[in-house]
């Protein structure tokens, strides 16, 4: 009934021999393009959200004035972890 034995003598493992000796087929050209333009959208994604960070800090630091603009470093901060996470979120789980 389908044992080990039948199907070439190995122990559970069946190997398609006719898949051995075909050529590996190399990436698409469009899936390579695809994974660019994800990539370069989120780097795109990360300056607009660093720029709007820190374009909401200045304006926090203009109404609350303080003496080291700790709205800025702290909007630029945040928008800079959360930036990261983005990109780390969307890595390939490779």
């Amino acid at each position: 009934h389908g044992s080990a034995h039948e199907e070439g003598g190995r122990s559970g493992l069946y190997c398609d021999k006719n898949r051995l000796n075909q050529p590996r087929m190399a990436v698409s050209p469009e899936k390579n393009d695809r994974k660019f333009l994800r990539f370069a959208s989120l780097g795109v994604q990360m300056a607009v959200l660093i720029y709007a960070g820190s374009e909401l800090g200045k304006y926090l630091d203009a109404k609350y004035p303080s003496d080291k603009n700790w709205y800025t470093m702290a909007c630029i901060l945040a928008a800079v972890a959360l930036s990261f996470y983005q990109l780390i979120k969307e890595m390939p789980k490779d």
